[in-house]
């Protein structure tokens, strides 16, 4: 989700990098404003499907037959979980809290943590930047210049390595530098500067 949901680099954003005494605290932006168009649209076609299916839909629960109604069921359930499940991304967040002794990993869904991990942290621990990517695509095998913009370049995680080869995936990007930035602000928390 890093890829959608990004973090801030530096620490001028008072609502998203929270740092009090010697513990920082990352909150993920949400999703840019055409998300939450492309989202009333989608929620403006659901509403026209069942506008449109409504009477059929009640003449078919009203059969009584088993299957007639675990069919009808079923697709209220469909209409009912396609716009909760929309606004389960617009209201996602993810969280990053650190101090010099432990990493929090918090996922947040309409502003309820529904996952939580707290990593303690030993002096030894280290921090690194993978690059990853699955395949290079066509424009990259080809390697022609018009088709630079194509080239599949993959994505880089940041992961903290702890004692005994364990290591914990903290966060993707797209960019390098974004990364770097977050692993030095992590970094600077961690060492309690």
């Amino acid at each position: 989700m890093g890829l959608l949901y990004l973090f801030p680099t530096d620490d001028s954003d008072p609502d998203h990098a929270i740092s009090t005494n010697s513990k920082l605290t990352l909150r993920s932006y949400g999703l840019p404003s055409i998300f939450w168009l492309y989202a009333l649209g989608i929620m403006g076609i659901l509403f026209v499907l069942y506008i449109s299916i409504h009477g059929p839909l009640q003449k078919y629960l009203s059969l009584g037959e088993p299957v007639d109604l675990f069919l009808g069921y079923s697709l209220i359930g469909l209409f009912i979980a396609c716009p909760l499940i929309l606004l389960g991304f617009l209201f996602y967040e993810k969280v990053i809290s650190i101090d010099s002794q432990s990493l929090t990993l918090t996922h947040k869904l309409f502003f309820l943590p529904i996952y939580s991990k707290k990593i303690p942290l030993a002096p030894t621990a280290q921090w690194g930047i993978n690059h990853f990517i699955d395949s290079p695509n066509i424009a990259k095998i080809k390697d022609d210049r018009a088709l630079k913009a194509f080239y599949n370049r993959g994505y880089y995680e940041l992961h903290l390595f702890l004692e005994g080869d364990k290591k914990i995936f903290v966060d993707r990007q797209s960019q390098k530098k974004s990364l770097e930035k977050i692993k030095q602000m992590l970094e600077r928390s961690f060492q309690g500067q």
